[in-house]
């Protein structure tokens, strides 16, 4: 019996009967997620290291309101990881279901993750951050790969009808 696309069967699909490159990319979304957290997690165990480097020097009293910021975007970050989550788990469940937008949003998220984090590894950061980033630019890469293997695009076709 052939197996049916994921947008001809609807939301009937099951994790058996996806692809497996899909599967695979599902799965790197929650890696590349994990890495995001990690490196959140970092910038706010060393934020001090981190304040320096913005700063170029040691701040001074008198950069506490600067200071204050820039820690306050340190743990804006980590908390709009949370938001990141319940996205990527969203957009897994639409890949499930062979939607297209869901395979084109994988598709852009992972190209242009890729650009996001090839300039950050260009930046002034702590050695663990680009041993972070390079990890995390291997992991959109593959998911890349597995998104626009042949056998994920014919999952998720666009309905013509």
């Amino acid at each position: 019996m052939p197996e049916v696309s994921g947008a001809e069967a609807g939301h009937t699909q099951t994790l058996q009967t996806m692809p497996r490159t899909l599967r695979a990319a599902s799965v790197l979304l929650g890696v590349n997620l994990l890495l995001s957290v990690l490196t959140a997690l970092i910038s706010i165990l060393i934020g001090d290291q981190l304040i320096e480097l913005s700063l170029g020097r040691a701040p001074l009293a008198s950069d506490q309101a600067l200071v204050h910021q820039l820690e306050i975007t340190f743990l804006i970050r980590a908390w709009s990881n949370v938001l990141v989550a319940l996205l990527y788990a969203f957009l897994i469940w639409r890949l499930y279901s062979g939607k297209y937008r869901a395979w084109r949003r994988l598709v852009y998220l992972s190209a242009i993750g890729m650009a996001g984090v090839a300039y950050l590894l260009f930046l002034p950061y702590p050695l663990l951050f680009h041993i972070a980033q390079l990890a995390q630019l291997l992991v959109l890469f593959a998911m890349f790969a597995l998104a626009v293997h042949p056998e994920s695009r014919a999952w998720c076709q666009r309905k013509t009808h």
